[in-house]
């Protein structure tokens, strides 16, 4: 089986399209995701200055929703994935996840 690997870029669109030719990230990638923020990259205003890390909270979330989205294809294809539950939730044990990565997660 051979593995195909994708290069994603998440970037703010208006920065990426506005860096040169030969420093673009962009140009590699296989696909480039706009977060949709807008530039300053700050969700709240105090005084003149802009904070709040809208560009982190973006990509999070893209990344998370593209994780969830290929892990729903693969269980479509009959692929058994290795799901951690919340330690929060009562009726899920991971007892059998430890045991199988117990030699390559140091802290198990």
């Amino acid at each position: 089986m051979i593995t195909r690997y994708y290069l994603v870029f998440l970037s703010i669109l208006f920065w990426s399209c506005n860096q040169s030719t030969e420093d673009s990230l962009k140009l590699q990638a296989d696909l480039v995701l706009d977060n949709k923020v807008p530039s300053g990259d700050g969700l709240l205003k105090i005084g003149e200055d802009l904070t709040g890390p809208a560009s982190t909270l973006a990509g999070c979330f893209l990344v998370n929703l593209i994780t969830t989205e290929a892990m729903k294809k693969a269980y479509k294809e009959g692929v058994k994935l290795p799901i951690y539950h919340s330690q929060n939730i009562d009726g899920f044990s991971n007892e059998e996840l430890y045991k199988r990565f117990s030699d390559k997660i140091k802290h198990l």
